[in-house]
């Protein structure tokens, strides 16, 4: 039953009937009785990464055709109960979008929905045929004044399985993390004793080496190697106080302020460009985004350790014109954590280096872990937390020629993070 005062505002306003369907959780695509794509809310059109006015007037039976088409001609074949029914027959493109046709046109006539699991949809692209996309699919029947529709709702799998992927992998860092902290601060202690006692001995040490016990046995060759070996023990107790200061992480809160992206993205670029003139840096920024709530120096140290470790990258393995390049854009319809949002900021760091390792790469944020001889693997776990601060989030995915560091930020904090 539906309330007055809603009916009429959907009637009235269709402002309210747009918000409503772009703000579902799946894709939703209205097609007519000739399969033509009338409407389209924003959750579809980001599963098909197609803008709406692309979309609309295509045949949806072109946008739905599957990739693994031999599991819908075996339904399709199914459902018809024939033998003769020319999808049986060889499996080509036409027959794969007949036997989709077919199972619409049953749709219709049975006024029977039905859904399609783990399908691989070719969709569709400004050049052609999509990349292939892992979806559920169903399609319900929808008689009206106006005449015969069919309904599309589309799950996106791959978001789904990417979704829990990183759930999974922030409790497994979380873990990790409250582990090392864990330990890092049963050594801080022993490390102070022992550069508070370095600092006493270095002191006192010409009072020491004249002391009557001690002048018999060293001489002055061997009293400065007794100096250099303190100051190296000094030097390497304050070395390892401040890796281990790095593993409990940063003390302070976030310092939040309103400030335009591309400042921190700026401040960072021009540091990496004049301590490395042989790498390419391209700027594809675009300039018309709002401004967030962030802590600025922050989101640099976040920047600053991504194009470090491309750079690294990129010098280690004397790659042939190598690249950098920073992308902004905006995210629509974008979930992080279990918060949907209409759109949220996108900063894409891409670099042409050979890739990172497939069996680090599902660790690659956890502390500690590296792929560099000479890392601490503590760069990205801290880039990792503070995005997390900021309510974010941050990916990768990696291969031979192409490495891409994502990250997800939310216009505004939803409430302060302590």
């Amino acid at each position: 039953m539906t309330h007055p005062t809603f009916l009429h505002s959907l009637e009235s306003n269709q402002n309210l009937f747009d918000d409503m369907f772009n703000n579902l959780l799946s894709g939703l695509i209205v097609a007519d009785s000739n399969y033509e794509c009338v409407y389209i809310n924003a959750t579809a059109e980001q599963i098909l990464s197609v803008s709406q006015h692309h979309l609309l007037h295509k045949n949806v039976i072109d946008i739905l055709t599957p990739a693994n088409y031999e599991k819908l001609l075996t339904q399709a074949s199914e459902q018809s109960h024939t033998d003769n029914d020319p999808i049986t027959h060889k499996k080509t493109k036409a027959q794969v979008k007949l036997a989709l046709q077919n199972q619409f046109e049953h749709t219709k006539k049975m006024y029977q929905a039905f859904i399609h699991h783990d399908c691989t949809i070719l969709g569709l692209s400004t050049q052609g045929i999509g990349a292939p996309l892992l979806v559920d699919y169903g399609v319900s029947p929808l008689e009206t004044e106006a005449g015969f529709f069919y309904l599309i709702e589309i799950w996106a799998k791959d978001r789904e399985s990417r979704i829990q992927q990183e759930q999974y992998q922030n409790h497994q860092h979380l873990i990790t993390r409250q582990m090392i902290r864990s330990m890092a601060h049963e050594v801080k202690n022993p490390l102070a004793g022992i550069l508070g006692a370095s600092q006493l001995l270095e002191k006192n040490f010409n009072q020491i080496m004249k002391s009557d016990g001690i002048v018999s046995y060293i001489n002055d060759t061997k009293a400065q190697k007794v100096a250099n070996y303190l100051s190296i023990i000094m030097d390497e107790t304050r070395r390892l106080n401040n890796l281990v200061t790095q593993l409990l992480g940063a003390p302070n809160l976030p310092n939040w302020q309103v400030i335009n992206v591309h400042e921190p993205l700026q401040h960072v670029l021009t540091l990496a460009e004049i301590q490395n003139p042989n790498i390419s840096l391209v700027r594809d920024f675009d300039l018309s985004l709002p401004e967030i709530t962030a802590d600025k120096d922050q989101l640099v140290q976040v920047f600053m350790n991504i194009v470090n470790n491309a750079i690294q990258a990129l010098n280690e393995n004397d790659i042939v014109s190598p690249s950098i390049t920073v992308k902004t854009r905006i995210q629509h319809q974008q979930t992080i954590a279990d918060i949907r949002h209409k759109s949220v900021l996108r900063v894409d760091f891409i670099d042409n280096g050979l890739g990172i390792d497939s069996e680090l790469l599902p660790q690659i944020f956890y502390p500690l872990v590296t792929g560099r001889a000479n890392g601490t693997g503590l760069g990205l776990a801290l880039a990792h937390d503070i995005i997390q601060r900021h309510q974010g989030q941050i990916s990768v995915t990696s291969q031979p020629g192409e490495t891409l560091f994502t990250i997800f930020l939310p216009w505004q904090i939803r409430q302060i993070t302590k």
